[in-house]
């Protein structure tokens, strides 16, 4: 790993982007106007974004036209260029990062987890199995997906020193959780119940992800029984009487793909078909107002110019609307969504100009904050 790098700048644009307004046609259209978004900095290839309190990360490829780059870069407040902190070859960069108490984090790139105390010097890989940064359950402990057969999740209670693999003979074979969330403690699981989201399906735990137990959505067949994103819905003004629950992103389910609802991991109603065309490039953000945003791409031929499109919604899943499309001037693949702490909305892609192959994509904010970001508790 190279020596950190904190003076470097790139070049900012300050372009804006907007999509066409369209409406959801399964009801009522819910703000009027789409999103306006702006380009920031030049950066391409963003796969990832991360704050740290006010202090945004993000994870780039091909930067300064080096083709065989990827770093880490940072947008602190009142800033308009990124500033590289930590730079690597290509097959160094990582996929992920995710911030822990006390100025730790985890970096991931499928299937390995390595851990800092803080920026600089060399990370300690952790995990090798991994497919999920970290997630931090009511208790404290960490747990991330992984790809290790009998075993589906890694659990830390030493920060992410040291790891104990977990599963159950009771879930089927072929399940990797891509993403969890977690519910408070309740009756019946007194440490809060885990809902782990991924290949073949859904699994819960109510030890703290010791062990694990099917859903109704645990069919074990890979791809095509999926779940590729889950969010939990923050109580707030906007969230239709429906904060708290969790929605997941469901396929290959006897009772229907779409958007299914659970108020406690155990009981599931499906609430809508899933809004967008591609399921596994989507993300679901729950923001703190209550409001759910789902970021996706949408396929050619009939919607080439509107490559990465946002959906919300403001009553539990069971409508969406369009709010338009981040960057429509090309095809891209969403990397991630995230709220800023002025209510922005920033959003991150990857993709390649049709015509010339060159990478193309960035980091990108909405020119108005959208969400109410003191809202929650």
């Amino acid at each position: 790993m190279r020596s950190l790098l904190f003076s470097l700048a790139l070049a900012a644009l300050a372009a804006s982007f907007g999509g066409s307004a369209s409406a959801q046609p399964a009801g009522e259209p819910l703000g009027g106007e789409p999103l306006v978004w702006e380009r920031v900095g030049t950066v391409e290839k963003a796969d990832w974004l991360a704050f740290d309190a006010d202090t945004l990360y993000a994870g780039i490829g091909n930067i300064s036209g080096g083709r065989q780059e990827s770093a880490i870069v940072s947008l602190r407040p009142g800033d308009d260029d990124w500033s590289v902190v930590e730079m690597w070859d290509w097959y160094t960069h990582f996929d992920a990062l995710y911030f822990d108490a006390d100025r730790t984090l985890f970096t991931y790139r499928l299937g390995s987890i390595m851990r800092f105390e803080a920026w600089g010097g060399d990370g300690a890989e952790v995990n090798d199995d991994a497919y999920t940064v970290p997630h931090r359950t009511p208790s404290g402990a960490l747990v991330v997906g992984i790809n290790k057969q009998p075993f589906l999740a890694a659990r830390s209670t030493d920060g992410g020193r040291t790891w104990t693999d977990h599963g159950s003979p009771e879930v089927p074979t072929g399940m990797t959780p891509v993403a969890i969330v977690s519910f408070p403690p309740m009756p019946g699981a007194p440490e809060g119940r885990l809902v782990a989201a991924g290949f073949g399906g859904v699994v819960t735990s109510d030890d703290d992800g010791r062990t694990w137990k099917p859903s109704p959505f645990s069919g074990g067949g890979g791809l095509a029984f999926s779940a590729w994103a889950a969010a939990r819905v923050a109580p707030g003004p906007r969230d239709g009487g429906h904060g708290g629950d969790a929605l997941v992103l469901v396929e290959g389910a006897a009772g229907g793909s779409g958007i299914w609802r659970t108020p406690d991991g155990l009981s599931w109603e499906r609430v809508s078909d899933f809004p967008g065309r591609s399921r596994y490039q989507s993300r679901l953000l729950a923001a703190p107002d209550g409001a759910v945003y789902l970021y996706e791409t949408r396929t050619p031929p009939e919607n080439v110019h509107r490559g990465e499109v946002v959906w919300r919604t403001v009553d539990g899943g069971e409508t969406w609307e369009d709010v338009g499309a981040v960057w429509g001037a090309w095809s891209a693949v969403p990397t991630e969504i995230e709220v800023g702490p002025d209510g922005r909305l920033w959003a991150s892609a990857v993709g390649r100009d049709p015509d010339t192959a060159h990478l193309l994509g960035g980091v990108f904010r909405t020119v108005e904050p959208v969400v109410a970001v003191g809202s929650a508790p």
